[in-house]
């Protein structure tokens, strides 16, 4: 990975993971948070471009409420749809790379389309999004289709990282406060740790990889059992017992299934392909 790389959303859970990878291997990156430049903001983001000249543009800013979504959807729509689609207006101009991660939460996620799909959903599957959240990263990818020729977008599904806010860190705050915590088991899907997919995206970006791919852990678990593990790895007695969604109900409706096929992602040289077991073990070694 060389030249110039623009980091936007440098201060999210993603964010500083890339930062982290960036400075250790002594690239020349800049980053910008939110605070520094707001992708809303098309005359700020000119700006940056203008006066850094990035070769690769990668954008880990997003709206990421998925509850609060529905009632401020049209904030929703304009982070993670119309300023995307401006970042990429401006990579195509400079000639840059746009890597952009988007959702699961584009699909519909039926219980039933496990049954279809029992490796996951593949990349040319129609997307169905059934929550603003969904809705709105799903018009960031089409306007980079639209407007971008050298695009990559990577569709990740339950984030997990050492920082910023996640499940694991309010599982961790949450049985410090409680001796009984409910967690939903009927929602399946595999979490996508933030240091696996910052190295998989540099392995992407080398091979020159263009289109839409997926990126997450290898196998099928439920947020019930990944609590289970948390409690177990960090010795925590908290009772956990499971529910169904329908016992907590949520603003915004949540897929049910929401593996992601990483076939595609398997046949790319230099990927690192991880266990959720594994995965979640390196995660919770670096969370003191």
């Amino acid at each position: 990975m060389k030249g110039r790389i623009l980091l936007l959303g440098a201060g999210g859970q993603l964010g500083k993971e890339w930062e982290l990878y960036l400075k250790k291997n002594g690239l020349s990156y800049k980053p910008c948070t939110s605070n520094m430049v707001d992708i809303t903001d098309q005359a700020a983001l000119r700006s940056v471009f203008n006066s850094y000249h990035p070769n690769i543009v990668i954008n880990c800013a997003a709206y990421t409420h998925v509850d609060l979504a529905e009632d401020e959807d049209e904030e929703a729509r304009e982070v993670n749809g119309e300023a995307v689609g401006s970042i990429a207006k401006l990579c195509e101009d400079a000639g840059a790379k746009l890597v952009h991660y988007s959702t699961d939460y584009v699909f519909k996620g039926e219980q039933g389309d496990q049954e279809v799909f029992p490796l996951g959903y593949p990349e040319t599957h129609k997307p169905q999004p059934i929550n603003t959240y969904g809705w709105s990263k799903l018009m960031g990818e089409q306007l980079i289709q639209k407007k971008c020729s050298d695009y990559l977008i990577i569709r990740v599904s339950w984030l997990l990282g050492a920082h910023g806010n996640n499940f694991v860190k309010t599982m961790l705050r949450l049985s410090k406060e409680k001796d009984k915590l409910q967690v939903v088991n009927d929602q399946l899907g595999a979490p996508t740790f933030t240091d696996n997919l910052v190295f998989n995206t540099v392995a992407l970006i080398n091979t020159g990889y263009k289109g839409i791919i997926h990126v997450s852990s290898e196998g099928l678990t439920n947020w019930h059992e990944i609590a289970v593990k948390i409690f177990q790895n960090k010795g925590i007695n908290s009772k956990l017992v499971p529910i169904p969604t329908s016992d907590y109900p949520t603003i915004a409706d949540r897929p049910l299934y929401s593996r992601l096929d990483i076939s595609r992602l398997k046949d790319i040289p230099g990927v690192r392909i991880i266990r959720w077991q594994d995965g979640l073990q390196e995660l919770l070694d670096q969370i003191k």
